[in-house]
Parts: structure tokens; C-alpha cells; sequence
């Protein structure tokens, strides 16, 4: 239940966090800022199980839980911190809203995606 909730998250997560690269930097820096958020996204992958088995011999499971809890304050302090008048807006919410709603309906209507959809449910 745990991995199906996780991947329910991630879903939406991830594209949200990737587009938001977007309104951070300019449009000159938006290749290097994409590719650092794809080195730092998949070397913490690649090395946070590592460290996360190291902590679990050494102090036990349920204080790594807390260790990790405790480091979502830095990503939720960083965000406060975050000067929400320069970025760099490229579409506007409702415009993106009544896009992907657009898009649902569409594809609730075509037969190609709908056998698609029958697949994963």
C-alpha cells in the first residue's frame, strides 16, 4: 500500500518539480539548471539507499524515519525562503489548469487512450 501511495505522489510530484526548474533561472541558464536538477535528482537515487542502509545498521530504522522527516525542513525552509516576485512565470495557472482538463477529456474520448488507460486499472 505503502508503494502504491509513494508512486501515486511521485506521479505528480516529479513533473511539478521538473517544470518548476523552469521559473528559477532564465532562459540562458535553463539548460545548465535542468541538467544540475537531473545530476542532483538521480545521484540522490543512487546514493541515498546507500546511506540510508548504513543508518539503518548503525542506529536502526525508525531513527533514520525521523532523520529523514527532519530533512524535509530544509526543503520546506528553503521554499519559505523563496522570492516569489522574480520568477520567471512562462504560463499562467488557469491556462494550465484548463489545459490539462482539456487534455483528460480528450483523452477519455479517444479509443487508443482509452485501451491505454484499461491497462493500468
Amino acid at each position: 500500500m505503502f508503494a502504491f501511495l509513494l508512486g501515486c505522489v511521485t506521479a505528480f510530484d516529479s513533473p511539478a518539480r521538473q517544470t518548476f526548474v523552469s521559473d528559477l533561472v532564465t532562459e540562458a541558464d535553463l539548460s545548465n539548471a535542468v541538467a544540475l536538477n537531473s545530476t542532483s535528482f538521480n545521484a540522490a537515487r543512487m546514493i541515498g539507499p546507500a546511506i540510508a542502509g548504513v543508518l539503518i545498521a548503525a542506529v536502526g530504522s525508525g531513527w533514520v524515519f525521523l532523520i529523514n522527516a527532519a530533512s524535509f525542513a530544509a526543503v520546506i525552509g528553503s521554499l519559505t525562503l523563496l522570492r516569489v516576485g522574480e520568477l520567471h512565470l512562462s504560463v499562467d495557472c488557469r491556462e494550465a489548469v484548463g489545459a490539462s482538463l482539456t487534455a483528460f477529456a480528450m483523452s477519455g474520448r479517444d479509443p487508443t487512450s482509452k485501451l491505454s488507460f484499461s491497462c493500468f486499472s
